[in-house]
């Protein structure tokens, strides 16, 4: 008797922990990273990088590709297109003339994105 007891409450438990991970799965996935773009300054030149900062993972470490940082990556990329101060270095780098310019293109960047 003791068995099927422990069988039964075993499959409540687990029916409910299935239940709390599809919860806790909408919550994580329901969660748009913050895309940053950040100044530095390599070899006497300034870029600026655009960085994806996630405010929380999964259990096991995982983080959720949104699409977040690839519309701000090409966002940023048709916009600097037109702007002869910079050059794209990388996928989510550009090089910019001064650091003037560059903190320019943040502030623009920032007023467009924020939410």
């Amino acid at each position: 008797m003791e068995d099927i007891d422990t069988l039964a409450h075993t499959a409540q438990m687990m029916r409910a922990m299935g239940s709390l991970n599809k919860v806790m799965q909408s919550w994580v996935k329901k969660e748009e990273p913050t895309i940053q773009p950040v100044l530095s300054r390599r070899a006497g030149k300034y870029s600026v990088t655009l960085e994806e900062k996630w405010q929380s993972v999964d259990d096991a470490g995982n983080y959720y590709n949104s699409g977040a940082l690839d519309e701000k990556v090409e966002w940023t990329n048709e916009y600097l297109a037109t702007v002869k101060e910079s050059i794209r270095t990388s996928w989510d780098t550009w090089q910019f003339k001064s650091k003037q310019d560059a903190e320019k293109f943040i502030l623009f960047y920032t007023l467009r994105w924020i939410k």
